[in-house]
């Protein structure tokens, strides 16, 4: 990663200036989320003003681990976390989760060409899928930190969209979206990298295959992320409000109006 030699605020944007490189300037309103990889010097004030302004930031370490997030708390609420909390004791919202996530899963897998009967066997196919291809590129050795860096970046965008929906970073029922997700998802991404990467040897450093995924790879993997967190949403709304519509009956069987 480009060492960081200047980053502050300069009124509505982030000043960023990289060693060897000119000042760069990022509105704060074009900022969705902010990695970074260590702490550069004197940069905490900083960061806490893009959380001020909504931009939560993820700082990793050099092996694209994270060490930690700061997010502002200033989010609206919404009824996703309401309906996420009655899982457990509604049967119908329980069901209507589990059939969302069968029908995400195998979507994801869908769009790297691996179907099965069901998302279990789909995914098998795609973990083999993913073998040959990494052994053709020679990047069989590569993998696991490869691996490293994307599940770091998808937690990173899971946690900027649940926080859209009012979940915090510490909420149950992230950590739930996270461990259900993160498998489609981090194999959706890796496939898509090594599918896209030049065939021969590969001589890029772990970070830098990271930005070629940022950069090449990564809106696909966020746009299904973001329409399977619009559709959970849709459909938990829609069966808890058609529960609650269902008129309660008079003690003798008959519909009360």
């Amino acid at each position: 990663m480009d060492e960081v030699e200047e980053l502050r605020r300069d009124g509505p944007a982030l000043l960023l200036r990289a060693r060897g490189r000119s000042r760069q300037w990022f509105p704060f309103r074009r900022l969705s989320r902010i990695l970074i990889t260590g702490v550069p010097e004197n940069a905490l004030h900083t960061l806490l003003a893009c959380c001020s302004q909504g931009v939560p930031v993820t700082i990793l370490n050099r092996r694209g681990q994270i060490l930690g997030q700061i997010i502002h708390p200033g989010r609206l609420p919404h009824p996703l976390g309401h309906w996420m909390d009655a899982l457990e004791a509604e049967p119908e919202l329980d069901a209507v989760y589990k059939d969302w996530l069968e029908n995400q899963l195998r979507r994801a897998y869908g769009l790297i060409g691996c179907f099965g009967c069901n998302s279990a066997h789909s995914a098998q196919k795609a973990q083999q899928q993913l073998q040959k291809l990494a052994s053709k590129k020679q990047l069989h050795d590569t993998l696991p930190n490869i691996r490293t860096w994307l599940e770091s970046l998808l937690a990173t965008h899971m946690q900027c969209l649940a926080s859209n929906y009012g979940l915090p970073g510490n909420s149950r029922y992230l950590q739930k979206l996270k461990q259900d997700l993160m498998p489609p998802a981090l194999a959706l991404a890796t496939t898509s990298l090594v599918h896209k990467l030049p065939a021969g040897k590969n001589t890029h450093s772990t970070a830098q295959l990271a930005r070629f995924y940022q950069a090449h790879c990564a809106q696909p993997v966020e746009d299904w992320l973001q329409k399977a967190f619009t559709a959970l949403c849709s459909l938990l709304e829609e069966c808890a409000l058609g529960q609650q519509a269902i008129p309660p009956k008079s003690p003798c069987g008959a519909t009360t109006i």
